[in-house]
C-alpha cells in the first residue's frame, strides 16, 4: 500500500472552489486503498491562518521527517513550493507537483485583465522557480491543455508533464433526486452562475447578459440565479439590460446546497478569463448536473475546443445526456494519478 504525504494550502470546505481538486483527490486515494497524511492551512493548530511564512517553516520541518517517500503538493499558492520542493530533493523523495492553477501564466496575462501591469520581475522569478521544481520533481501535473502547451515551451519537453483534468465530485444519480420537474420546466429559462461572474471580467458579464437579453426579447420568460456572487458588479450591469427584476441573489453556502439550486435551472452561466489556457471549475458542476453552458466564448480557443459539444447545447436549451455527463466525473479523470504512484 503506498503512503503519500498531501501538501495542500486550501483544503477546507470553507477554502471554496480552490480546496475542492485536492479534497476530491485525497478522497479518491483514499478510496483506492493510499494511505494519504493531509497538510493544510488548518494543520498545525490553524496556524497558516494566521501566518502563511511559519506555515511553511512547520510543513518543512514535517516532510523532513515524515517516513512516506511520496510527497504531493497542490499549487496554489505558490510562495511554498520552492522549499518543499528543495526538501524533498534533499530527502530523496518521489515529489509530484499539481498545479490546479497556473502561475507564471497568470502573472504574464495579468491574471485575464485586458491592460493589467505585469511585474517582469515576478514573471521571471516565477518562472525560474517552476524550471527548479521541473528538474526535481517526478511528475508535473497540469488540469489543462493550454496550460500543458505553455509549460511544454517553458520546460522545453513535456517528459513529466501530466494532464488531469478537473471534473464534477458528485454522484449523479443522487443529485437528479433534487431535480424537480415542475420547477425545472414551469416555462421560465432559468440561468445559474455558481461562484464569482462579473468580478473575472465586466466585458465577458456585459457578453453574457446581453445576450441572456436577445433571448427575452425573442419571447422567452427568463431568471437568473446567483449563488455566492458579489453583487456587483453584476447588479450594475443587469441594471443596464432592464434584467435586475428577473434575477435573484443567493449567498455563499455549502457546495451540495448550491448544486441543488442550479440542478433546476436550464442553463449555466460561467466566465473564464483566460479561454486559452484555463476551464474553470463550473463548468464541471453544470455538465454534472445536466445544463449546458451559455456560449459566449472565443471558438479558435482551448476552452470552446474541449467543451464545443456542451455549448453546442446551450443554442437549443438542452439537456446534456447522461453517458456525455459521465465522462467528465473527477474520479474518471484522477484514475491516472495511480499510475503516477506506482
Amino acid at each position: 500500500m503506498k503512503d503519500v504525504l498531501f501538501i495542500a494550502y486550501f483544503f477546507s470546505e470553507l477554502d471554496g472552489v480552490g480546496a475542492l481538486r485536492s479534497r476530491s483527490m485525497v478522497r479518491f486515494l483514499k478510496e483506492k486503498g493510499v494511505r494519504v497524511e493531509v497538510i493544510a492551512r488548518d494543520s498545525f493548530g490553524g496556524i497558516g491562518k494566521k501566518n502563511f511564512y511559519v506555515w511553511t517553516i512547520l510543513c518543512i520541518f514535517k516532510l523532513l521527517f515524515s517516513k512516506q517517500k511520496n510527497v504531493y503538493i497542490s499549487c496554489g499558492p505558490f510562495n511554498h513550493l520552492l522549499p518543499l520542493s528543495l526538501a524533498c530533493f534533499m530527502r530523496k523523495k518521489k515529489l509530484i507537483v499539481d498545479f490546479r492553477d497556473p502561475w507564471s501564466i497568470n502573472i504574464k496575462t495579468g491574471y485575464g485583465k485586458s491592460g493589467a501591469k505585469i511585474s517582469k520581475f515576478k514573471l521571471f522569478v516565477s518562472s525560474r522557480i517552476e524550471q527548479l521544481v521541473y528538474k526535481i520533481c517526478k511528475h508535473f501535473i497540469v488540469c489543462t491543455k493550454g496550460m500543458k502547451s505553455y509549460y511544454q515551451k517553458l520546460f522545453g519537453n513535456d517528459i513529466k508533464i501530466r494532464l488531469i483534468m478537473n471534473g464534477y465530485d458528485f454522484d449523479i444519480g443522487e443529485m437528479d433526486k433534487y431535480k424537480d420537474s415542475d420547477i425545472k420546466n414551469n416555462g421560465v429559462l432559468k440561468f445559474v452562475c455558481l461562484g464569482k461572474f462579473a468580478e473575472y471580467d465586466e466585458q465577458k458579464a456585459h457578453q453574457a447578459i446581453s445576450k441572456i437579453k436577445d433571448i427575452k426579447n425573442e419571447g422567452y420568460s427568463v431568471h437568473i440565479y446567483f449563488v455566492g456572487t458579489n453583487k456587483e458588479p453584476t447588479l450594475s450591469i443587469l441594471k443596464q439590460y432592464k434584467l435586475d427584476d428577473c434575477s435573484t441573489f443567493y449567498p455563499r453556502m455549502p457546495y451540495k446546497e448550491a448544486l441543488k439550486i442550479a440542478i433546476n435551472c436550464n442553463i449555466g452561466m460561467l466566465i473564464v478569463r483566460n479561454e486559452e489556457i484555463e476551464y474553470g471549475t463550473k463548468v464541471f458542476d453544470y455538465i454534472g448536473l445536466g445544463l449546458p453552458v451559455l456560449d459566449i466564448f472565443d471558438h479558435s480557443n482551448n476552452f470552446y475546443k474541449e467543451f464545443k459539444n456542451i455549448l453546442n447545447l446551450s443554442q437549443s436549451f438542452s439537456e446534456i445526456p447522461k453517458d456525455i455527463r459521465s465522462l467528465y466525473s473527477r474520479d474518471r479523470n484522477f484514475t491516472a494519478i495511480l499510475h503516477l504512484l506506482h
